[in-house]
């Protein structure tokens, strides 16, 4: 059992996140009320958060729920409460890894795994949560907790279908002893572990062994089963994917250099996430730092330093030579998708 002091006022607990949130169809699939309960009580079955056992009421799964809190947050990092488009940052980079093995392997330039690899090999973190993949079903995408820079490039790309990627938290602490975790994620699982890290009734011991959290640019994300079927019907199986992309508006499916699947981003609204229709963050506005590939020509990524931590962190990496990187200036194509989806969602 894990252990933590539980308070004995009332408060929300896996039956409101249950009616609230999952049985509403805006689970975002981040994996936070997993981690959260220290009881080992809920897991992931059929793609979905349920109860495997007792619940305390202890309210730590409802408020690490993205989807049930965290506008305060942002005046928590930043001492601000309404950003502009694109959130809180202080500088904005063009970059790429300068490992060609890391910019094959890795999405748009590799940035994101040469940052993780460095902050493993440099002692800055002992643990990071990346989306592996299941060999039963390929590229069904599962948290995994990264203990080397080996484990970093082989769980290098994209995943276009949530993870689950914050439930692994609790193992890299529990599990593998580790003090420093770094989380990479689409906005919805930045904002779980930002709540988990500062929302007052939530998992704070926890949150607190969370030293960097990586966002990445993300309009949508899909349903696996839907996904597999789709690409099925044209005559392309999962097994033979070796990279997905979404370029010029359009989602695209390889196999090698070859492109076996393509359909415009506007034809595949069947397929998204219920829980994407609600969202309006686009660059992960919680993040330390933020990446994606909107901004920048092909093979590189924008990047988008937002807090203390990420600002140390990215100029080490390309002080050492792992990350080469410009400063931008005018980041008018990430301005208009973020505005976008702010609008399209309801956003302000």
């Amino acid at each position: 059992m894990r252990s933590c002091e539980v308070s004995s006022l009332p408060r929300k607990m896996f039956a409101h996140l249950l009616k609230e949130v999952i049985r509403a169809g805006i689970c975002t699939a981040c994996g936070a009320c997993v981690s959260a309960c220290f009881v080992n009580s809920i897991t992931i079955a059929d793609d979905t958060p349920k109860l495997a056992g007792p619940c305390l009421r202890c309210g730590f799964c409802y408020n690490s729920c993205p989807q049930t809190g965290g506008d305060e947050i942002y005046g928590m990092l930043f001492g601000e409460s309404k950003p502009g488009p694109l959130g809180v940052f202080t500088k904005a980079y063009k970059a790429r890894a300068v490992d060609p093995v890391i910019r094959e392997r890795g999405q748009d330039g590799g940035v994101v795994t040469a940052l993780l690899k460095y902050a493993l090999e440099e002692k800055v973190l002992d643990a990071v949560i990346v989306a592996g993949t299941s060999r039963e079903e390929p590229w069904r995408p599962f948290a995994k907790v990264a203990l080397t820079a080996k484990e970093v490039i082989d769980a290098a790309g994209t995943k276009y279908t949530p993870p689950y990627m914050a439930s692994a938290i609790w193992d890299a602490v529990y599990c593998y002893g580790a003090e420093k975790v770094g989380v990479v994620g689409t906005p919805c699982v930045v904002r779980g572990v930002r709540r988990m890290q500062h929302s007052p009734e939530s998992a704070l011991k926890l949150g607190s062994r969370v030293k960097l959290v990586v966002g990445l640019f993300c309009m949508e994300s899909f349903d696996y089963s839907k996904l597999a079927k789709l690409l099925e019907e044209s005559s392309v199986s999962l097994s033979e994917v070796t990279k997905f992309d979404i370029k010029k508006g359009k989602f695209i499916a390889y196999r090698g250099s070859e492109e076996v699947f393509s359909r415009p981003v506007s034809e595949m609204k069947e397929y998204v996430r219920g829980s994407c229709k609600a969202c309006t963050d686009f660059t992960s506005e919680l993040a330390d730092i933020s990446v994606g590939s909107v901004g920048t020509k092909a093979g590189f990524s924008t990047v988008l330093v937002r807090t203390e931590v990420g600002s140390r962190l990215f100029a080490g990496a390309v002080e050492a030579g792992c990350i080469e990187a410009v400063e931008l200036g005018k980041l008018t194509s990430v301005e208009k998708l973020a505005e976008m989806k702010k609008s399209k969602h309801g956003g302000h």
